[in-house]
């Protein structure tokens, strides 16, 4: 049996960027002027992974989201420098697959031009072939749509969501004929919110939940994951052990 190299769609933000306390200094900044004293970092977290415009509406429905998302975006630049760090080990991880010639995506609810600028402020921008983000699509996470788009940018066909049995259903919506599970490589979406592993459910993909973001870790328990993993060198084990020297 010839095996193939899988691909691997990431998350950025919490996933393989230590950015948690970047993103809650920032929400804290807009809130603490429109809000001052209603809320702590404990109050936010469990709002990370979702688009930004949803987090505000979320958190202050009667507000207008637009002047709320530019102040958190003007203040996010002056700290960008400062709170942007790879993941622990996720540097060797990234080099690893590189390395193997393993396609690699990220799919995330930050504006693409900003995760560009942290690629490049990371030395990253080569390891990926292509990213999906916020104004890519019209659906966000947990909708299919940002993995079927980074899949068809890969030029790799999308399968639709998983049937009871863990085989692949046709997306009726889709504008072309989908692999089959045997003609495809396999392809797993690691994240680190309940929404990255929705996503992959609903896009009939491989989820590999981490745990090493500040996600609470009881917001994580009862989802339905393919794999679980507590720190990234791990990944290297499950992704590299079926691909071709």
């Amino acid at each position: 049996m010839r095996h193939k190299r899988p691909i691997v769609l990431f998350d950025f933000d919490g996933t393989i960027a230590d950015t948690g306390e970047m993103v809650l200094t920032s929400l804290l900044h807009v809130l603490k002027h429109i809000r001052p004293g209603h809320y702590d970092r404990q109050d936010l977290i469990d709002y990370l992974g979702l688009p930004l415009r949803e987090q505000f509406l979320r958190l202050m429905p009667e507000a207008d989201p637009e002047p709320l998302m530019q102040m958190y975006r003007t203040y996010q630049k002056t700290i960008f420098a400062t709170h942007l760090a790879p993941v622990p080990g996720m540097q060797e991880v990234l080099e690893a697959l590189h390395a193997h010639a393993v396609p690699m995506g990220i799919v995330t609810s930050r504006q693409r031009a900003s995760t560009e600028h942290a690629l490049d402020q990371l030395g990253w921008t080569h390891f990926f072939q292509t990213i999906v983000g916020f104004e890519d699509v019209a659906q966000h996470k947990p909708h299919p749509e940002p993995l079927h788009t980074a899949l068809m940018r890969l030029g790799e066909r999308a399968i639709g969501p998983k049937k009871s049995d863990g085989s692949a259903e046709n997306d009726s919506k889709a504008s072309r004929s989908f692999a089959t599970a045997n003609d495809r490589p396999p392809v797993y979406y690691v994240g680190d919110q309940p929404v990255d592993a929705l996503a992959a459910r609903a896009a009939g993909v491989r989820s590999v939940l981490v745990g090493w973001s500040i996600a609470r870790p009881e917001l994580l328990s009862g989802l339905e994951v393919d794999v679980f993993l507590s720190e990234p060198r791990a990944l290297l084990s499950l992704l590299l052990k079926d691909t071709p020297v």
